[in-house]
């Protein structure tokens, strides 16, 4: 870690080659105080080998981890450095072994950290929520399926409230849901027989939300994906491309422009039109 006008602070001393840091694991805090980061450890995991049939001049053995049914798997470990105290602290997650850990968001105010939780089997997913001060961590929001639950899009945080967005498929097709800050369940925000899927865009001021959707509008393919506006509170779902094509979609910073892309074509809507 470097800060301006100081010199480099190591903040760990025990890594190994099983047992170690990434750079694409560390999260900051967005006030600078916290810097967040996972480390892997697979120091129990045992070896599995490739045979490199083009190494020259003869093939040689190559050596990787990698667990089987029934054995030790890699466990993973979050871990906060506070800036200001000079303090390294582990999370408390240890109660949830042969856990895989991931999606970090820090709240606004840097008071809060959250982070995904899967189990091994895949069964069973959480979003926890921890104190960067204590290290406590609680679950916030769990799914517990008798198939595997799969989690493949984001939650999304309100700024303005602490609300959690949640994606999730209990009911049998892909939906989201609306939560408190305490991750009580406040309403269903998309329901039916379709699929919602990417969340393209939250207006926290006025509650709505845009994503994408496929399989709802009868007389098109099942398998395009249109862009769909609906409130936080799971009322007025509008479709806002009711062209029977796949369509991708990306807001232009800040927001005020919507571009739909079917192959082929490239249209530009006026986001205050829709």
């Amino acid at each position: 870690m470097v800060e301006s006008g100081a010199d480099t602070v190591q903040i760990t001393f025990d890594g190994g080659r099983k047992y170690s840091v990434y750079p694409g694991d560390i999260f900051w805090s967005p006030d600078s105080r916290y810097v967040a980061f996972i480390r892997e450890d697979w120091r129990k995991v045992r070896d599995l080998w490739l045979i490199d049939h083009y190494s020259n001049p003869r093939p040689t053995l190559q050596t990787y981890s990698w667990p089987m049914p029934g054995e030790n798997v890699e466990q993973f470990e979050c871990w906060i450095f506070d800036t200001w105290q000079n303090r390294l602290l582990r999370v408390e997650t240890t109660n949830a072994p042969d856990q895989t850990i991931d999606q970090f968001t820090w709240s606004m105010d840097s008071k809060k950290l959250y982070f995904q939780r899967t189990g091994r089997n895949w069964m069973d997913l959480a979003l926890c929520e921890v104190n960067p001060l204590t290290g406590n961590c609680r679950s916030l929001i769990e799914e517990h399926g008798k198939r595997q639950v799969i989690s493949r899009l984001p939650y999304y945080l309100l700024e303005s409230t602490g609300e959690i967005i949640w994606w999730s498929w209990r009911d049998g097709w892909n939906h989201y849901y609306l939560y408190d800050k305490e991750g009580n369940l406040k309403t269903q925000i998309t329901k039916g027989d379709f699929n919602a899927g990417k969340l393209i865009h939250v207006d926290e001021g006025t509650r709505v939300m845009y994503f994408m959707g496929n399989a709802r509008e009868s007389g098109t393919n099942p398998y395009y994906h249109h862009l769909y506006r609906i409130g936080l509170d799971g009322k007025e779902i509008l479709l806002l491309t009711p062209e029977n094509a796949e369509h991708e979609i990306f807001f232009h910073l800040p927001g005020d422009i919507l571009w739909t892309i079917i192959p082929g074509l490239i249209w530009l809507r006026k986001r205050w039109s829709v």
